[in-house]
């Protein structure tokens, strides 16, 4: 007598897992997902896309305006001959303010008439006029000698000693300016006169 097993596993029935509508819906579900992280991917992109650009629109600007102002204003190059011009100017001011110093503190600015005329040098001061040497005898000639960076500061030097009081009316009668052998630029000057009479005080 033969026996026959109904239940072998080629003879089950087989059951479906994932019928093809299931499939379908979910490559579908896969193919929209893509599809929208593509999107949200493009759209990042042109926002940076954007954003570079803007940025390097302000970029060639600020170039631009760094490139005008440099152009507006270089850069200034140093003078080399300014600092030893600063070192005598202030060496000739302590020099008159000593000399200043010393007639007042002798009392001499109404006693003896040269002090007035000391006085007069101190106040008109010119910072690029220096002098070296001063020669008073009253009531007959002044003279004073100098150096000035600049040729036209010589006559200005004279205008502003004619304001003062001690110096009005005083012609100088012999004014020699030369350049300087020593120093490009600077130049020397004598001036030379002889005062008008005056009453001498008693």
């Amino acid at each position: 007598m033969q026996q026959v097993n109904l239940y072998q596993p080629i003879l089950r029935k087989q059951e479906k897992i994932f019928s093809a509508k299931t499939l379908l819906q979910g490559n579908l579900l896969v193919l929209v997902g893509l599809a929208l992280i593509y999107l949200y991917t493009v759209l990042q992109t042109q926002g940076l896309q954007e954003q570079f650009t803007q940025a390097g629109a302000q970029r060639d600007h600020h170039l631009k305006r760094n490139a005008e102002l440099l152009a507006q204003y270089p850069p200034r190059a140093k003078d080399g001959s300014l600092a030893p011009r600063i070192e005598a100017a202030r060496a000739t001011l302590q020099q008159k303010r000593t000399l200043l110093a010393a007639v007042t503190a002798l009392g001499l600015e109404e006693e003896v008439h040269f002090s007035r005329h000391l006085t007069g040098l101190a106040r008109q001061d010119l910072p690029e006029l220096w002098l070296r040497r001063i020669f008073l005898q009253y009531g007959q000639q002044v003279e004073l000698q100098g150096s000035a960076s600049q040729a036209d500061a010589v006559p200005r030097y004279l205008q502003r000693l004619a304001s003062e009081e001690a110096f009005s009316g005083t012609a100088f009668h012999s004014v020699v300016i030369a350049r300087s052998e020593k120093e490009a630029g600077r130049v020397d000057f004598t001036l030379g006169t002889r005062l008008p009479q005056r009453e001498t005080r008693q």
